[in-house]
């Protein structure tokens, strides 16, 4: 999954006269060599054994994550999760 239609979509639900709770923010946060990377590159997305991705509102709380790796440690996607609001 892509950044750019979660933010697209928030943008366009922001502008419109539909009743929602946002606008939302995404952000995409990999690993390599055990460093957390926010929205890494395709290379470093290659070498990543982790990819995240992590929607918030504009309140900081996190509204959806998704984890892409092949063994899922929850310790590790708490720890990236909390990353992506330093």
């Amino acid at each position: 999954m892509f950044l750019f239609p979660i933010v697209a979509a928030s943008a366009a639900l922001s502008i419109s006269d539909i009743p929602w709770n946002g606008p939302v923010g995404a952000v995409r946060v990999g690993r390599e060599k055990d460093n957390f990377i926010i929205n890494p590159n395709r290379r470093q997305q290659h070498n990543s054994d982790l990819n995240i991705i992590v929607t918030t509102d504009k309140s900081r709380n996190v509204c959806k994550y998704e984890c892409f790796t092949e063994y899922v440690n929850h310790t590790l996607c708490a720890v990236s999760i909390a990353f992506t609001e330093m």
